[in-house]
């Protein structure tokens, strides 16, 4: 081209990335050029990805070009997971009867028991501590704890305290009329 006599060259298209399925964009014209680039992938996507469980292995996926649908990159497999049991007792044993252990998985929720066997006769002994569990009232009953080395446990109720009052009478209370008390307290 030229202006005035000198010529001015073309600039040309620059920048911009190819992908499998589209061309470059220039970054001075916005307009694609040049051909695809079959070795890069600029949209992908995880294929066949399996979660490991507790009793089975996983597999962390293919990567695939969602433009292209060509596999970019293998996944590989992954470990069991294995159970991870919590365990609770859910009977004590007494020297009548087994306990039972109960084994219970966070995960999948699997369970199995145990049995604990029976004490040895003579060598198991009740000797309780003892704990007011409901603190009294004047006309709420309390309650009394008393729990076993062993686990067992029982309660007593305790009866209200109850009020009493302190003073000095002025007219004693009759079937048909009130009395009256001076100086009256609860004690």
């Amino acid at each position: 081209m030229t202006e005035s006599g000198i010529v001015v060259k073309t600039l040309g298209h620059i920048g911009g990335t190819a992908t499998c399925s589209r061309r470059k964009v220039c970054t001075r014209c916005n307009q694609p050029y040049g051909d695809t680039d079959s070795g890069v992938h600029g949209d992908t996507e995880f294929r066949r990805f399996v979660a490991a469980t507790c009793t089975a292995g996983g597999y962390t996926g293919n990567i695939y070009c969602k433009d292209c649908g060509v596999r970019t990159k293998p996944g590989n497999a992954t470990s069991t997971l294995g159970h991870d049991y919590i365990n609770r007792i859910t009977k004590e044993p007494t020297t009548e009867n087994e306990g039972i252990w109960i084994y219970t998985c966070s995960r999948c929720g699997h369970s199995y028991t145990e049995g604990i066997p029976r004490l040895p006769e003579g060598t198991h002994h009740h000797s309780y501590t003892e704990l007011v569990t409901k603190q009294p009232t004047y006309t709420d009953i309390r309650v009394r704890t008393y729990t076993y080395s062993c686990g067992d446990s029982y309660t007593k109720t305790i009866a209200a305290l109850g009020h009493h009052y302190q003073g000095s009478e002025i007219r004693k209370p009759t079937t048909t009329a009130e009395g009256i008390m001076l100086d009256s307290k609860k004690v």
